[in-house]
């Protein structure tokens, strides 16, 4: 990506003002907010234990 440097923090808080704005919702319901956040913990612990799995099976291997 180009000027990433100016980009990514830019493109993470245009992301993390869209989240927030889920907990704005007119109808009061913050439900969308909680299931962002639920699918994001699932997501990183998800990828924390393939992360995991794969430096078990790279020991193994050695």
């Amino acid at each position: 990506m180009p000027h990433y440097k100016f980009t990514s923090p830019l493109v993470i808080g245009f992301f993390a003002l869209i989240y927030v704005s889920l907990f704005f919702t007119g109808s009061g319901a913050i439900w969308p907010a909680i299931g962002g956040l639920v699918w994001t913990v699932g997501f990183m612990a998800a990828i924390k234990f393939v992360n995991r799995q794969t430096a078990v099976s790279m020991n193994v291997e050695d």
